[in-house]
């Protein structure tokens, strides 16, 4: 699940109120997401200079992007995907997904599964949602005027749409 609120100290579960490590030195948490694979459990922050930070079964932090990360999505196994704005990447082993179409920038991100597919979206600064499955191309999948989007299920995610009226 992701959150977004103000810069934070300490990352935390819900789940007996457990607190993890202590963020690096001088770094504030902002969007955070947490999820599982198997036995094991991983925790993501956005930190106050533009890197994403995970720890693996509330073990120490590390980075794990390139700097510049602004939207984060929950998690996939154990992964996530990420927007610097002019890239979508994913936190296992850094991968980078097809360049964005041309003049657009990626706001909110998701990542889901469906099988042995994997499906990434994001909001386009042009309103549109781009999809990309098992990393291939941008395509356009919706109309526009998209404001927010929420966690997949499978192949789909829940979308807003700003207003007409």
């Amino acid at each position: 699940m992701t959150a977004t609120a103000a810069a934070s100290k300490l990352v935390g579960l819900s789940a007996n109120n457990n607190a993890f490590p202590a963020l690096p030195a001088g770094i504030t948490a902002g969007e955070v997401a947490w999820g599982s694979q198997g036995s094991n459990s991983y925790a993501f922050f956005v930190g106050s200079d533009g890197y994403l930070y995970r720890s693996a079964n509330q073990g120490a932090w590390t980075k794990t992007s390139p700097a510049g990360v602004t939207h984060i999505s929950s998690t996939n196994a154990g992964s996530l995907i990420y927007s610097t704005g002019t890239t979508v990447g994913s936190s296992a082993n850094n991968n980078a997904f097809p360049a964005l179409p041309a003049g657009i920038t990626a706001g909110e991100v998701a990542i889901g599964t469906q099988g042995a597919n994997v499906y990434a979206f994001f909001v386009g600064s042009d309103g549109y949602l781009y999809r990309s499955a098992n990393q291939g191309a941008w395509t356009k999948t919706s109309p526009a005027g998209i404001t927010h989007i929420s966690d997949t299920d499978g192949g789909s995610l829940i979308y807003s749409l700003a207003s007409t009226c």
